[in-house]
């Protein structure tokens, strides 16, 4: 028997399930939140403040949903020169406890950028709170980057309210739906001579 095919190996292999998490995946384009944006005036840029996985969703952002803004992804203490009252700054941390994500978002206030925090807890979190900034919050307990779409199902919730600053988000939920049907043929239950995902692992 191939070990992929071994449900008892995998388990014991992946404690944290990982395979579980990304199985799911496809969930995470319909959730909803709590906060919403409500853009104090015209909105001319936005920009991203986020480090490893919680700039990662950044990326997919970048190539869709084709912005008719400028946008920029930070991965640092500075803030462009550029950020003022029309900047949505979008603080983003999955720990909520990212140094440059924290440093950066202090200086996108004293800039006056209209703010929007993504995170899942932490000194983030608690700073959106206490300064009244929307907290789109997501769920803890996984790996920041299996939480790639939760950041990018926030960030279309946040821009909602940006008339033709992004395309129809509505395609969010049709990805959810293709993404669903594809998963159904990479379980770990599906042999892998039936299997792509399992023939590609065992490169």
């Amino acid at each position: 028997m191939d070990i992929l095919d071994n449900a008892n190996v995998v388990q014991q292999r992946d404690p944290q399930d990982a395979l579980g998490v990304a199985l799911h995946q496809c969930e995470y384009f319909d959730v909803t939140f709590d906060a919403t944006f409500e853009p104090k005036q015209e909105v001319r840029s936005i920009v991203w403040s986020g480090m490893g996985g919680s700039a990662l969703p950044a990326v997919v952002v970048d190539s869709w949903p084709e912005l008719t803004i400028p946008f920029e992804i930070i991965r640092n203490y500075a803030i462009p020169p550029y950020v003022g009252p029309d900047t949505l700054f979008i603080a983003s941390s999955y720990s909520g406890n990212t140094e440059e994500t924290l440093e950066a978002l202090t200086a996108a206030e004293k800039a006056g950028a209209q703010i929007a925090v993504i995170a899942a807890g932490g000194k983030l979190a608690e700073r959106a709170k206490t300064a009244g900034h929307p907290l789109f919050h997501i769920p803890p307990g996984i790996q920041p980057r299996m939480a790639t779409f939760y950041f990018v199902s926030a960030f279309l919730a946040i821009v909602r309210p940006l008339a033709d600053t992004v395309h129809d988000v509505s395609e969010l939920s049709h990805v959810g739906t293709w993404l669903e049907k594809q998963l159904e043929e990479f379980t770990q239950t599906i042999p892998t001579k039936d299997n792509y995902a399992k023939q590609i692992a065992g490169v």
